[in-house]
């Protein structure tokens, strides 16, 4: 029992969880009493039988939890996906557009958003995302979003990230106001937002701003199983018909009826919990922000208040030296690591004594710097103030398109080695994860800059999707 055995001593370690799963390695259920049925829920691993109903053709029990589910957020429609909010952005895409219909897209979008583009051959226009220090990505500016609906009236449909990774949340009751003046279908990517409707300090939902679909991830900041989203259908412009069969065809045809179990547990802890948990939280949030500050630390706070980016680089850290130090000295795990620094999710899983423990760390590794850079410094440390460095941190980084992302992912491809692949078609996305935003898509050409960058992302120690033994895939031309 290897596998279970050495995912249990991961767990086992970690002191305080800020990262999803928002159930916080199931922490809160039995902090609130729900360890009963988790312990069961197992026993409902089974499969469409008499009764248990289906939810590629819900009738019954899973039309009755999709009914609850969207009128909690005040929606048409909501569909379950078990195969995470990919499955929902895939679907939700391939039923808005078709072949050669124009498409305009966040550019700082998320991989299935590529993927959905491959598969419908559309013909995409991309808006540039606002990358400033320390690489957060801000989302698209509402001014280019806008410019671009009015340079293409002729649309189908635009794709939006909010909140982006950082919790930065746009505009999107002006962009759809402008986008439906023309019968563009709004579709916005809140992976990073189902708990905004559970407390009245959070921003609003993309479900009440004129979004005509909106795919959350119920995992990611619920208290409920990984996998787990949902598709909120919030107007009668997208093709609900076409957007079932699409999910047929990116979703499982055997769904699992624990993570749909665990949706349902979800639901009932934030309906009775969220609104305290989440105040609570980010009160926590800024206390320690504010500490950390005090001591020499540089911190971002998201819009929603429960995203916290802290930076050691002014005590000599990147951030995946900062990860490693927070993770092996101090049993915190994060959600993830840029080049400057860690971003904190806070979920209402978390409570007071995590962000105590979190300021002692912190407060730690100010007292004990020679003695942790002797085992984790990096002479090549970030130099935030570089523009030229940051410059190389946004992912449109001189684009240069040479075919459609479909044409070049069904083109006959080769590898060849990073540094020889400068001025070449790049065929398969080379995309640094997390956050799953592509560097280099398929159909661009790969510049010497890229090259670099991705030297050094994987350097550091980063995952970088698409890059395998140091090779890349390119059009074989």
């Amino acid at each position: 029992m290897k596998f279970l055995e050495g995912i249990g001593e991961v767990i086992l370690k970690e002191k305080v969880c800020f990262h999803m799963p928002g159930h916080a390695s199931s922490r809160i259920f039995s902090e609130l009493g729900y360890d009963t049925l988790l312990e069961n829920i197992y026993k409902i691993d089974t499969t469409e039988i008499n009764g248990t109903d289906d939810l590629h053709n819900p009738s019954g029990l899973i039309r009755d939890l999709q009914k609850r589910i969207s009128k909690t957020y005040g929606v048409n429609e909501s569909i379950i996906s078990v195969n995470g909010s990919t499955a929902g952005i895939i679907s939700s895409i391939s039923a808005a557009i078709g072949p050669k219909d124009k498409i305009i897209v966040d550019r700082g979008c998320h991989q299935s958003v590529l993927n959905a583009l491959i598969f419908t051959g559309a013909e995409s226009i991309f808006i540039d995302a606002k990358i400033r220090d320390r690489g957060i990505n801000y989302g698209v500016k509402t001014d280019d979003a806008i410019r671009l609906i009015e340079e293409n009236k002729d649309a189908r449909a635009i794709v939006l990230t909010s909140p982006t990774y950082y919790g930065i949340v746009l505009d999107i009751k002006k962009i759809s106001e402008i986008a439906h003046k023309y019968d563009i279908i709004v579709i916005v990517d809140e992976a990073h937002g189902a708990h905004f409707n559970f407390s009245d300090i959070m921003p609003k939902s993309s479900v009440s701003l004129g979004a005509d679909v909106v795919i959350q991830s119920f995992h990611k900041t619920l208290p409920v199983l990984n996998q787990c989203s949902v598709i909120h259908i919030c107007s009668d412009r997208i093709d609900v018909i076409r957007l079932r069969d699409s999910l047929k065809i990116f979703e499982t045809s055997s769904p699992s009826y624990m993570l749909m179990g665990s949706i349902e547990i979800g639901l009932d802890i934030a309906k009775k919990y969220g609104d305290e948990r989440i105040k609570k939280n980010v009160r926590s949030i800024r206390e320690v922000s504010k500490e950390a500050e005090n001591i020499g630390f540089t911190t971002f706070i998201g819009d929603d208040g429960l995203r916290l980016f802290i930076s050691a680089e002014n005590f000599g850290f990147e951030g995946k030296a900062f990860e490693k130090i927070l993770s092996e000295e101090y049993m915190i795990n994060v959600e993830m690591s840029n080049y400057f620094g860690c971003l904190f999710l806070s979920t209402m899983a978390n409570n007071e004594e995590d962000y105590e423990y979190l300021m002692l760390a912190l407060a730690n590794i100010r007292e004990n710097l020679d003695a942790l850079k002797r085992n984790y410094g990096d002479e090549s440390s970030i130099n935030s103030n570089s523009s030229e460095l940051i410059e190389r941190l946004i992912p449109h980084l001189k684009r240069d398109r040479k075919l459609s992302l479909r044409e070049a992912f069904m083109e006959e491809s080769e590898l060849v080695n990073i540094e020889k692949s400068a001025g070449l078609i790049c065929a398969k996305s080379i995309t640094p994860y997390p956050p799953g935003v592509a560097m280099v898509m398929p159909g661009e050409v790969i510049q010497k800059e890229h090259v670099v960058l991705i030297n050094d992302y994987l350097r550091r120690g980063f995952s970088v999707y698409g890059v395998s033994d140091g090779k890349v895939s390119v059009v074989s031309r």
